[in-house]
C-alpha cells in the first residue's frame, strides 16, 4: 500500500507557537478547534465585560470535542490569559485584551489559509459527467487530506512501545517490584483453583495490577506545594527544563500554592517509563505507561491502548485463553472492556493498541454499540483503515526482522494470532455490562467534569428514623442548606450531618454544582444525562408511631424547558404533588408509617441543559437559609 505523506508548510508571517501546533493536527481537527476558538475570541473582544464569554465549562460539549483533542488548542487559551479553575477555564478580568486580540487575528489568519476550502475547487454542477468527475476528485482530495493525516497519528504511536524493549530499562524495571512474590501467589491461585501452570500468567497479571495501584504508583490531581506542602492550583503550562526534556516530559504544568507562600511547583508529565519507575506518580497517560513497562519486565506479552477519547491502559495476552486481556491499572481492573462505554459514560470511537511488533484496531472490543461508534469514526474510511493497519503492521515487523529481533516462527505465530482476534472483534460483544462503575481515580470534581462518574452515583441507602428525643417530642424536623452541604436536625438538638448523599435514599445521575466564579450551588443532573432522581425516605413505624401531618417547604429553580418534579408519598398508594417555594401542610398521610420525597429532574435545551433543573441553589454565602425544610408532626399508633 503506497501512503503518501506531507506536511503543511506556511510561508505566512510569524505565527504564536501554540498557533502552530494547530497545525500538527489532522485538517478536520484543526478546523474544528480553530472555528471554536475564533468564535470565543470574537465574543470577548466584542463584550469583553460579559462574564459567561470569559468562562468556558470543561464539561461544554464544544470543549470536550473540539478543544481537548486538538493539540495546540487549550495552549491557545493559556496564551490568551485563561487559567484552569475547578472545571472550566477562566479569563480573569485582570488579563490583557491585546493578548487575546494577537491570538485571534493569528487564527483568522490561520482559517483563511487553511480550513477553508478555495472556491475554484468547488465544481459548476451544471457540466453533466465532467461534474461529477470533478466532485469525485473533491471527495477524494478531501479523504486523502484527512487519512493522510491519520496515517502520520497512527504511526506516531507505533513508537510507544519500542522503548520499553531497551535491556537496560527492563532490568530496572525487574529490580523495582516483587516478581518472585508475585509469581508465587500467582502459582498458589492456580492450585487453589486446580487450574494448570498455564494460567499462571494470568493470575500474575491480576497480582500486578494489585501491587502497582496500592503499593507502587500514586495518583496525582496537583502536587502539593514544594515548599509548605499545602494544597496548589493550576495557572497553566511553562517551558520545560533540560533535565525534563530528557525524561520525555512535553509538557509541564505550573502550579501555584494555595497557602500563604504563593510558591510555584512545576509538574511535568513524563513520557520515559524509566524516569517514571522513580517518581511514581502521575494521571492515566503516566500509570499506563509504566505498567505496560512492568508487564514487559515480567515476561508477559503488552500492548499499550490508546483511546482517541483521552484514556490510556493495558492489554495482555492470555496464551491460556488465546485472547487478550483488557487490565487497567488506575481502576485496579481485569478483562473488563465494556467499564468505559457501559460504566464511565464514554463515547468511544477509535481505539488503537500498539506492541514491540503489532498494531490492531480494537474498537470493537470496547463496545456494545458498534453503530453508534460507526457514525462517530469520521477521521477516515473505514475501508482505508483496514489497509493502513495492514501496512503498518508489515512495516513495524519488517524493520524487527531486518534487526534481527523478531524470528520467523514469531511472525507465524502473530499472524495465527491476529486472524483469530479479528474474528473476535467482528462478533457481538456480549461481555456482561451491568452495574459497572464509574470512574474511581481522581478527584470527583475532575471525574464530573470529564463526565466519566457513570450514569449512576453509588451511595449508601439511607433511611431516616426518629432519634429518641423526637420520639418524646413526636417531631421530626430536617433541613438542608446546600451552601453548607448540610443536613440540620432542628428536632433534635440542632444535630449536622455533613455531605447530601450522607441522608439520601436513592439517588440517580445527580451531584452538588458548585460554581466559584457566580458564587452559587445547586444539585442539578449529570452532564449529558436526561434523567436525574432524588429520594428522601422516613420510617416512624419501628417506633411504634404513625404520621399525623406533613409541613413541607422545599425550593428548585428551572431555566429554559427545564422541569423539577416533587413528589411525596407512602406505602398505602397516598400521592401529592409539592411546589417549590411556599410552605404548605398535608393530612392525607395521617396514619401512615412511611414516606418518601422524591424530585425528578428532566428537560433543557441544548448542550446545558443539565443545568437548566436545579434543586436547592443558593448563593455559596448564604448560610442561614435552608431551601429544604420537612416536618413531620407524629402521634402514637396505639
Amino acid at each position: 500500500m503506497h501512503i503518501v505523506v506531507f506536511r503543511v508548510m506556511s510561508n505566512a508571517k510569524e505565527r504564536p507557537t501554540c498557533c502552530k501546533q494547530l497545525l500538527e493536527n489532522a485538517r478536520q481537527v484543526m478546523a474544528d478547534a480553530v472555528a471554536v476558538l475564533i468564535r470565543c475570541t470574537g465574543n470577548i473582544l466584542r463584550s469583553p465585560n460579559e462574564p459567561r464569554f470569559r468562562r468556558l465549562p470543561v464539561v461544554d460539549r464544544e470543549i470536550q470535542e473540539c478543544l481537548l483533542p486538538a493539540y495546540g488548542a487549550i495552549e491557545c487559551l493559556f496564551e490568551m490569559g485563561f487559567v484552569e479553575s475547578d472545571d472550566h477555564f477562566l479569563l480573569p478580568e485582570a488579563a490583557s485584551l491585546s493578548r487575546v486580540k494577537v491570538i485571534h487575528d493569528a487564527l483568522v489568519d490561520l482559517s483563511r489559509e487553511f480550513c477553508e476550502t478555495p472556491a475554484d475547487a468547488v465544481p459548476d454542477a451544471g457540466h453533466g459527467a465532467n461534474s461529477a468527475r470533478l466532485a469525485d476528485q473533491v471527495v477524494e482530495a478531501f479523504w486523502l487530506q484527512k487519512e493522510t493525516e491519520f496515517y502520520g497519528t497512527l504511526k506516531r504511536g507505533t513508537g510507544l512501545v519500542i522503548n520499553h524493549l531497551k535491556p537496560e530499562l527492563l532490568k530496572k524495571a525487574q529490580s523495582c517490584m516483587p516478581l518472585k512474590q508475585l509469581t508465587d501467589k500467582a502459582k498458589e491461585c492456580c492450585r487453589q483453583l486446580n487450574q494448570s501452570e498455564i494460567f499462571v500468567h494470568d493470575h500474575l497479571l491480576i497480582q500486578l495490577l494489585r501491587w502497582f495501584k496500592e503499593s507502587f504508583f500514586r495518583w496525582i490531581d496537583s502536587p502539593s506545594c514544594s515548599v509548605c506542602g499545602a494544597g496548589t492550583k493550576l495557572i497553566g503550562r511553562v517551558p520545560a527544563l533540560p533535565e525534563e526534556v530528557s525524561g520525555l516530559a512535553h509538557a509541564v504544568e505550573n502550579y501555584r500554592c494555595e497557602a500563604g507562600c504563593v510558591q510555584l511547583t512545576r509538574f511535568p508529565r513524563y513520557n520515559d517509563p524509566g524516569r517514571l519507575l522513580e517518581t511514581r506518580v502521575g494521571r492515566c497517560g503516566e500509570w499506563a505507561n509504566c505498567f505496560t513497562l512492568l508487564c514487559l519486565a515480567a515476561g508477559l506479552d503488552v500492548r499499550y491502548v490508546v483511546d482517541w477519547g483521552d484514556h490510556v491502559w493495558t492489554e495482555v495476552y492470555s496464551a491460556a485463553q488465546r485472547r487478550w486481556l483488557h487490565a487497567d491499572p488506575c481502576e485496579n481492573v481485569c478483562d473488563e472492556p465494556l467499564l468505559y462505554e457501559a460504566g464511565w459514560g464514554k463515547k468511544i470511537s477509535y481505539v488503537i493498541a500498539y506492541s514491540p511488533d503489532d498494531i490492531q484496531d480494537v474498537t470493537w472490543r470496547y463496545t456494545a454499540q458498534p453503530s453508534t461508534v460507526l457514525s462517530a469514526r469520521t477521521a477516515c474510511r473505514e475501508t482505508w483503515l483496514v489497509c493502513a493497519i495492514i501496512d503498518l503492521r508489515k512495516n513495524i515487523q519488517q524493520e524487527r526482522l531486518r534487526a534481527n529481533t523478531i524470528t520467523p516462527a514469531r511472525l507465524m505465530q502473530l499472524e495465527e494470532r491476529t486472524a483469530m482476534e479479528l474474528v473476535e472483534l467482528m462478533m457481538e460483544n456480549k461481555s456482561a455490562a451491568n452495574n459497572l462503575p464509574g470512574r474511581t481515580t481522581g478527584s470527583e470534581e475532575w471525574r464530573r467534569a470529564r463526565g466519566e462518574l457513570g450514569a449512576v452515583i453509588a451511595t449508601k441507602s439511607h433511611t431516616i428514623v426518629p432519634t429518641e428525643k423526637e420520639v418524646e417530642s413526636r417531631v421530626l424536623e430536617l433541613k438542608y442548606s446546600c451552601a453548607k452541604d448540610e443536613y440540620l436536625r432542628a428536632s433534635d438538638n440542632d444535630g449536622v450531618v455533613s455531605g447530601w448523599q450522607n441522608l439520601v435514599h436513592e439517588v440517580v445521575s445527580v451531584f452538588r454544582k458548585e460554581e466559584h466564579d457566580w458564587k452559587m450551588t445547586y444539585l442539578a443532573r449529570c452532564e449529558g444525562t436526561e434523567f436525574g432522581k432524588v429520594v428522601w425516605q422516613f420510617d416512624v413505624g419501628s417506633q411504634n408511631l404513625c404520621i399525623d401531618r406533613v409541613v413541607i417547604m422545599i425550593g428548585s429553580t428551572c431555566f429554559e424547558s427545564g422541569r423539577v418534579q416533587w413528589t411525596l408519598s407512602d406505602t398505602q398508594n397516598n400521592s401529592v404533588v409539592v411546589s417549590p417555594g411556599c410552605q404548605q401542610v398535608f393530612d392525607v398521610f395521617s396514619g401512615c408509617t412511611k414516606l418518601r420525597l422524591s424530585a425528578e429532574l428532566t428537560g433543557g435545551n441544548g448542550r446545558t441543559a443539565w443545568q437548566h433543573a436545579q434543586l436547592f441553589r443558593q448563593s455559596t454565602t448564604d448560610l442561614h437559609e435552608y431551601p429544604l425544610n420537612i416536618i413531620l408532626h407524629l402521634r402514637s399508633t396505639s
